[in-house]
């Protein structure tokens, strides 16, 4: 049960951290600010990380797993699965804009990435 949650805590964290970097950029954001809109003392954040970048550290890990593997491959797979039989201009172009659309659904994951 404790471990349950010390994952959730963590997870609340990392989503804090993910909202206030792609609104503030890693430079401006504070860990006060993260621990604030996790609803955290600022002490417990440093008992999951060691510091903000640290924190930046795990985000960016597990965004590219998320980004890569889950949404990248899978969606990709499928949209090439579904129009099989159209030519390839066409399939090349409903493959330009799944990854707009990609990005503008996963956005701030993107931002955090690129920072």
């Amino acid at each position: 049960m404790v471990r349950k949650a010390s994952e959730n805590r963590e997870q609340q964290i990392l989503d804090a951290a993910i909202k206030i970097f792609s609104e503030k950029g890693y430079n401006a954001a504070t860990t006060s600010e993260i621990s604030k809109e996790a609803g955290i003392a600022e002490g417990t954040l440093f008992r999951y990380f060691k510091n903000k970048k640290t924190l930046l550290a795990k985000i960016v890990i597990l965004s590219s797993k998320t980004i890569g593997k889950n949404i990248i491959a899978r969606r990709l797979g499928k949209l090439i699965e579904k129009n099989k039989d159209k030519d390839l201009k066409e399939i090349l172009k409903l493959i330009m804009l799944d990854r707009i659309d990609l990005l503008e659904k996963n956005k701030e994951l993107f931002q955090n990435c690129v920072y």
